[in-house]
């Protein structure tokens, strides 16, 4: 959605087919289609060198990050909460190892890939771990912390996210006004990256 209001055009103005990611990918690949939106492996694969890339996530600024998600009745207990905190630790200490060590990590996504049935080779791991976006802890924290653009009201992960329920608002899958219940909601709990962010300023 973004990609095409950024020449005019909304998601009304062109033929839109849903398909899961391989079958899109097989039939732009076959000819059906001006463009075909893929993701992961798939954007970078030997088959698409005679294609161009007219969009991606850095480039429409589309701030997706990565939501650790847990059961607020859950998330009181005291021993869940500590262990929650464990897991962000090692995730973000993990995002800037990836960083550091990039040739590393590139073996380790082509393990990963091979594990999981998707091979790549290097090249392609290479170009994955360049263009994938790994929020650190502190682009994590500025992000929940830092004010939207409407002035201060929210912050900037919740507009980033109402942006993307648009598109689905736009879709027909949502009604007006769900991105306002969504706004009122009290979905978003900053305190452990607070706590984590803290401890590493000491």
């Amino acid at each position: 959605l973004k990609t095409l209001d950024g020449v005019g055009l909304k998601v009304d103005d062109v033929e839109v087919n849903w398909m899961d990611q391989a079958t899109s990918n097989a039939s732009f690949l076959a000819g059906e289609g001006d463009a075909a939106c893929v993701g992961g492996r798939m954007s970078f694969t030997d088959d698409k060198k005679d294609f161009v890339l007219a969009s991606n996530g850095d480039m429409t600024q589309l701030g997706l990050y990565t939501n650790i998600m847990a059961n607020p009745s859950v998330y009181t207990k005291e021993d869940v909460r500590t262990a929650s905190k464990i897991f962000m630790k090692v995730f973000f200490d993990t995002v800037d190892w990836i960083h550091d060590n990039p040739d590393e990590s590139e073996k380790y996504l082509i393990d990963w890939c091979d594990y999981a049935g998707s091979s790549i080779d290097a090249q392609v791991a290479k170009t994955f771990l360049s263009v994938d976006k790994f929020y650190t802890l502190e682009e994590n924290y500025k992000a929940l912390h830092a004010p939207a653009g409407d002035g201060g009201k929210y912050c900037k992960i919740q507009e980033d996210i109402k942006n993307i329920l648009q598109f689905f608002i736009d879709c027909g899958n949502y009604q007006k006004g769900d991105d306002e219940k969504l706004l009122q909601s009290k979905h978003i709990d900053t305190s452990l990256v607070d706590e984590l962010f803290s401890e590493i300023k000491k």
